[in-house]
C-alpha cells in the first residue's frame, strides 16, 4: 500500500485554528501518513507578509504539537521558491513511491487554471479542496483537474482579519504566546485599528517612549510596545467604547467618553490579544487618568503621549516647554511627569 504525502502550503501568517482543524480532517480522510505545513517564502513580494520567514517557521512547529502526523517543511522558504511545481518535485524526489496530495482551499480552486504549470502538477499530485466561505466549492473546474472535495471548514478565521479581532480562541496559546512574547503584528494590528494619523501618533510616542527608557535605564522595546499600543480604541464606535467601559470594565463614574479608550484599550490587549504583560497593560490604561501610584512605565507612556513631537504644532502646548521638558524626563523622570501632570490637569479645569 502506498504511503499518502499531504502538501499543505501557505502564508501561515500565523497560523491559526482552522488551518489546524483542516489538517487533521485531511489526514483522516485522506488517511494520509505525513502532512506536510509549507510556509511560503516571503521575499517574492516586499513586505507581503508581516512576520519573518524565521517566526512564521517556529509558530507552525508550536502549533504542529496538536496535529499527529504533522510535519513543517521549509523548502520553500530554503529555495527561495515560488512556484507549486517546485514544491512537488521536491517532495516526489524525496517520497518516490508515495501518493502526493496537494490541499488548497476554495479561494484558490477558482484560481487553479491561471497557475503556472498547472498540467503538470495535476499529473503529479492530485488535489484536494476544503470549502471556505464566502467561496463556493466550483464543481467546473473541480472536475477539470480532478480536484477531490475534502469537506466545508466550519471556522471561518482568516489571518488577515486577526488584526482587530479577538484572538485568544482562534489561535493556538503556544502561538499566541510566542506572537505576545516577540511582540510580533504590532504594527499591522495598530493600521487595522486607527486611521494613518493617529497611527502615525502612536509610533512617535512608542519612539520616544523608547528614548525615555533607554535614558532611565528601563526595558526599552516594552516601553515601545506600551507607547505605540497607547491608543489602540481611540477610534473605536462610541458606543462600542462604553459598552466595553461599563459592561466589561463595569466602570460607571468617567467625566467624558473620551478617556475611555486607555481602559478599553487595556482590555483589547489583554483580553482580545492574550497579552499578559501586566506592565503594559496598566501603562496604557493608565495613561488619560492616571492613579495616585504611578509605575515608571506609567510615566514614560503618559510623558511620551504628551510631549511626542507634534505636539509642539498643537494649542495645548502652548505655555509648556516640550523640549525642556523631554530633557528632564530623560535626567529626572519622575520631576517631569509632575510637572507635565499639573500642568495637564490645570488645562483640563481651564
Amino acid at each position: 500500500m502506498k504511503q499518502k504525502i499531504i502538501i499543505f502550503g501557505g502564508s501561515f501568517d500565523p497560523i491559526h485554528n482552522a488551518h489546524l482543524y483542516i489538517a487533521k480532517h485531511a489526514i483522516k480522510k485522506i488517511k494520509a501518513q505525513k502532512l506536510f505545513f509549507v510556509p511560503t517564502y516571503n521575499g517574492i513580494f516586499k513586505n507581503n507578509f508581516h512576520a519573518s520567514n524565521k517566526d512564521r517557521i517556529a509558530m507552525l512547529k508550536l502549533a504542529i504539537k496538536s496535529v499527529n502526523n504533522a510535519l513543517v517543511s521549509n523548502f520553500d522558504i530554503k529555495t527561495k521558491n515560488a512556484f507549486s511545481i517546485n514544491t512537488v518535485n521536491h517532495f516526489k524526489s524525496c517520497y518516490p513511491t508515495s501518493e502526493i496530495y496537494f490541499l488548497i482551499g476554495s479561494d484558490k480552486l477558482n484560481e487553479l487554471e491561471k497557475w503556472d504549470h498547472i498540467q503538470q502538477l495535476k499529473d503529479l499530485c492530485t488535489f484536494v479542496c476544503y470549502e471556505r466561505k464566502p467561496y463556493p466549492f466550483n464543481k467546473k473546474i473541480a472536475n477539470q483537474f480532478n480536484v477531490k472535495y475534502l469537506a466545508k471548514c466550519p471556522l471561518e478565521i482568516a489571518s488577515s482579519k486577526l488584526l482587530n479581532q479577538p484572538r485568544k480562541k482562534l489561535i493556538p496559546l503556544a502561538v499566541l504566546n510566542y506572537i505576545n512574547t516577540n511582540h510580533l503584528y504590532l504594527i499591522p494590528t495598530l493600521k487595522a485599528m486607527v486611521d494613518d494619523k493617529r497611527f502615525q501618533h502612536c509610533l512617535r510616542v512608542g519612539k520616544l517612549a523608547k528614548q525615555l527608557a533607554i535614558a532611565n535605564k528601563l526595558d526599552a522595546k516594552r516601553a515601545f510596545v506600551a507607547g505605540a499600543y497607547h491608543d489602540l480604541a481611540k477610534q473605536l464606535p462610541v458606543d462600542q467604547l462604553v459598552n466595553i467601559a461599563t459592561s466589561e470594565l463595569k466602570i460607571t463614574n468617567y467625566p467624558s467618553w473620551k478617556v475611555l479608550h486607555s481602559y478599553v484599550g487595556a482590555y483589547i490587549l489583554k483580553n482580545w490579544f492574550g497579552v499578559k504583560d501586566k506592565m503594559i497593560i496598566n501603562a496604557i490604561k493608565n495613561h488619560t487618568i492616571p492613579p495616585k501610584q504611578v509605575s515608571k512605565l506609567d510615566m514614560i507612556v503618559y510623558l511620551a503621549d504628551k510631549l511626542e513631537p507634534n505636539r509642539k504644532q498643537e494649542q495645548w502646548s502652548g505655555g509648556i516647554e516640550i523640549d525642556q521638558l523631554v530633557k528632564l524626563a530623560k535626567s529626572n523622570l519622575k520631576q517631569a511627569y509632575l510637572i507635565t501632570l499639573k500642568y495637564v490637569q490645570n488645562l483640563v479645569k481651564d
